[in-house]
């Protein structure tokens, strides 16, 4: 039996389907709804026939999590213990929910436990291309189950051919047959593009129906899966590091290790990986040797596509850097607008903004307060159409998840706007709603080093409640500018101000305990006591430039438009330092261009999103990276802002395993994939244009496999980092669809299957497997790309 049904027992009843209520903006039916497990659907009956994969399920919600959805349809409080609501992607890479009510408790909780022991079991198959063997089952039974139309444990020839079909393997149908008679075994190997004898025996002993029955039974369906999925690469790849063919001793497998993998593990570690994956075979392999137990191919594949493989360095698996510096010697994770899921004018206003952002590890959310119907403060982009969202929702949603991806401090940049009797409401609900998570006082009176060390943020890691970190700053928009009050510090696309500025702004800082808050926009009455007492470390002030005779107190901060940052980074050498030496010693924000109504920089998740997302994949992915030296250490920023270090990076892109199809194909269409590399670093300071430096090349494309695409090409592309700043440079890679447009001088966008971005300064060399990821961030479950890198410094 397959280790899946182990991992996860979907209850009987589930099978066969329980009666429900599905409830939606239009209407609210009762329907009959199952759990398919092996198929992998959720089944509900309508007259159309509706259905969701279980992979696309991102999210689950239940009883008083689900509150927001239950009062936003109007329905009674007596439904919350039996809600469910169901938080999925679309084909379109769109999110939908679907919100049910069990008929009873009974049902609801059989319902809840099996959803999240599903959602537990993703999450772990996600992780960092580990547990093999479990993904391998799973993606077995899940094919094995949608490829028998008929439901008589059998797969005949032409589902196998419609199976092939459906995982992108574009091959002759009598190269299939010969998967099925040993008397077209040439076939096979002519697939392989291989004249091995030892593979011609191999095969030989694996051929899927030996016995010529003319169809497949589940084990002879193994069988045919096996042959599908050799990696060749793979193969070339152990037997140029073993001596013998079929197995690979600890010393092998340590000098790979060591040199080309140029491991910084000791060689206890090393040994310890190996006896890991020697038992990693299949349970009929015969060719387990006697005595002690040695590395087969399919254990060195294995280890290739695990976490002990990762790709990034393993010391950013956890925190590693010193985080016991002031706050404005970090980078910090944030986010604008954070509310929204939708576009800037239209979009709908949710907590689901702020579970997403948080669980990406984000470490400064922006709420925007205005005066609501019966005297409670709403959150949405004033003056749009975007939807309202309760304060106390956001409240709740934050208070619960504000720790879960990350111990370190929580900034809530507040944009108030409510007349002095909702801001009193305000600060009620901050203080109800957060508890002793928010800070209202001073950890310590010197503000000359804005907030203690990160680190103090987490000295009660277990405790949520316990008071670890906090700050609040006021913050000032461009030409009316009044002070506002903010929190902690705070750095990167987060801003204090809307599309068309800021105006009174306040933001407090929080740790696992600890809740802090900033405010942005002018309001229209000045801040109440109540309020204003909540504002603890920092004040938002105008930008009055960076230079000598311009002077500001510690604990100011000042917000940029995404378009002044521009102006500064391409101004000239001057310019930038004053920027860099400012930020040595206080907190910047920066907020997006007013251009952006279509929210364009995550629907798709953009350019720029991409890098900002990849470097904050580094130490433990806590939200805080440490800048580099020479944009904290006064004396070293003239090095960063002018001195270009020259540097070569030489990468193979070896193969592509398992691509899914685009939506605007039929089953019948192949792909036709090829890779785009690009190494983006930072412009000179004295060059015009404010986009990185970006090096492209691309591969060949090979026609109709998106299953196993093998290239085995090779690139050295030469690129400058400014002040040896590695971590400021990145690779990306595209998987595009040359028959759908891709790679064929279109739009970036246009045949896109897959991509991802990595920094260069984190990349480990050697040969790595990438996972590959849609347009929306979310990473494709079975989909990778295998590189080989290496990095050096030129003179």
């Amino acid at each position: 039996m397959s280790r899946l049904m182990v991992d996860v027992h979907v209850p009987a009843q589930l099978k066969t389907g329980t009666l429900m209520l599905k409830v939606s903006a239009k209407k609210t039916i009762k329907t009959r709804v199952s759990l398919e497990y092996e198929r992998g659907q959720i089944v509900w009956e309508t007259k159309k026939g509706g259905s969701l994969n279980i992979e696309s399920v991102r999210e689950i919600r239940f009883g008083q999590d689900a509150s927001y959805y239950r009062t936003q349809f109007k329905l009674s409080e007596d439904l919350e213990t039996r809600w469910l609501t169901i938080i999925y992607l679309s084909k379109k890479s769109t999110y939908k929910m679907l919100h049910l009510i069990a008929c009873d408790l009974d049902t609801f909780e059989i319902w809840k436990d099996t959803l999240l022991k599903i959602l537990a079991f993703r999450r772990e198959l996600l992780g960092g291309l580990n547990h093999m063997r479990k993904r391998q089952d799973y993606w077995l039974k899940q094919n094995w189950s949608q490829s028998d139309s008929t439901e008589d444990a059998k797969l005949d020839f032409q589902e196998i051919v419609n199976l092939c079909r459906k995982l992108n393997i574009s091959v002759p149908q009598s190269d299939i047959q010969a998967h099925f008679d040993v008397r077209n075994l040439l076939l096979i190997i002519s697939i392989y593009q291989t004249d091995s004898r030892d593979l011609f025996v191999l095969l030989s002993k694996q051929i899927a129906d030996s016995q010529k029955r003319g169809y497949l039974d589940f084990p002879a369906f193994q069988h045919f899966v096996k042959l599908m999925k050799k990696r060749p690469d793979i193969i070339s790849l152990f037997q140029q590091f073993s001596s013998q063919k079929k197995i690979m001793n600890v010393d092998e497998f340590t000098e790979f290790m060591i040199n080309v993998q140029h491991s910084e593990l000791t060689v206890s570690t090393i040994h310890a990986i190996y006896t890991k994956f020697v038992d990693d075979h299949d349970d009929d392999d015969k060719e387990k040797e006697t005595g002690d137990q040695q590395m087969t191919i399919e254990g060195f594949a294995s280890f290739l596509q695990s976490a002990d493989n990762s790709a990034l360095h393993e010391k950013h698996a956890s925190v590693h850097q010193d985080m016991s510096l002031p706050l404005q010697d970090y980078f910090i994770s944030t986010s604008h607008n954070t509310y929204l899921v939708g576009n800037q004018l239209k979009g709908e206003s949710t907590v689901e903004g702020y579970i997403r952002a948080l669980q990406h590890g984000c470490r400064s959310v922006e709420l925007d307060c205005w005066d609501g119907d019966a005297g409670d403060p709403v959150i949405y982009h004033g003056r749009t159409l975007t939807r309202k969202l309760l304060l106390s929702e956001a409240l709740k949603a934050i208070s619960k998840h504000a720790f879960v991806a990350s111990p370190y401090p929580l900034i809530l940049s507040l944009e108030v706007h409510c007349q002095p009797s909702q801001q009193e409401r305000l600060a009620e609900l901050l203080k109800t709603c957060l508890g002793d998570a928010l800070v209202d006082q001073l950890q310590r009176l010197d503000v000359s080093h804005l907030g203690q060390g990160i680190s103090n943020a987490s000295n009660v890691l277990g405790d949520r409640f316990k008071r670890i970190a906090s700050a609040m700053s006021i913050q000032s928009p461009p030409p009316p500018l009044v002070p506002e009050k903010t929190l902690p510090p705070i750095k990167g696309d987060q801003s204090p101000t809307p599309s068309n500025g800021p105006s009174g702004s306040s933001s407090l800082i929080s740790n696992p305990s600890h809740l802090p808050i900033s405010t942005k926009k002018i309001p229209t009455s000045p801040l109440t006591n109540n309020l204003s007492n909540l504002i603890v470390y920092t004040i938002g002030v105008k930008a009055r430039g960076f230079n000598k005779l311009t002077t500001y107190d510690p604990e100011h901060i000042v917000s940029l438009s995404e378009r002044t940052v521009n102006k500064f980074l391409k101004g000239g050498t001057l310019r930038m330092l004053d920027l860099i030496g400012h930020n040595r010693s206080h907190l910047t924000r920066a907020y997006p261009a007013a251009t952006r109504v279509f929210s364009s920089n995550f629907l798709p998740i953009d350019l720029a999103m991409e890098l900002n997302s990849a470097f904050f994949d580094q130490n433990g992915r806590s939200g805080y990276i440490l800048k580099p030296l020479p944009l904290r250490i006064k004396g070293k920023e003239k090095e960063a802002a002018t001195k270009m270090h020259k540097y070569q990076l030489d990468i193979t892109i070896i193969s592509i395993q398992q691509l899914p199809k685009l939506v605007i194909e039929d089953d019948s269409a192949g792909i036709d994939p090829c890779v785009e590399v690009q190494v983006i670093s930072p412009v000179p300071s004295s060059s015009c244009s404010s986009l990185p430096q970006s090096t492209k090349r691309r591969t060949k494309v090979v026609k109709g496999n998106g299953f196993n695409p093998v290239y085995h090409e090779e690139y050295k592309i030469e690129f400058e980092a400014p002040g040896e700043m590695l971590d400021l440079c990145f690779l990306r890679l595209l998987v595009l669809d040359a028959g759908c447009g891709g790679g064929n001088g279109g739009k970036e966008e246009e045949g896109l299957i897959g991509k991802v971005c990595v920094c260069l300064g984190a990349l480990q060399p050697g040969y790595r497997h990438l996972p590959l990821h849609d347009d929306l961030g979310q990473q494709l479950l079975f989909a990778s790309i295998f590189i080989k890198t290496a990095i050096s410094k030129l003179p």
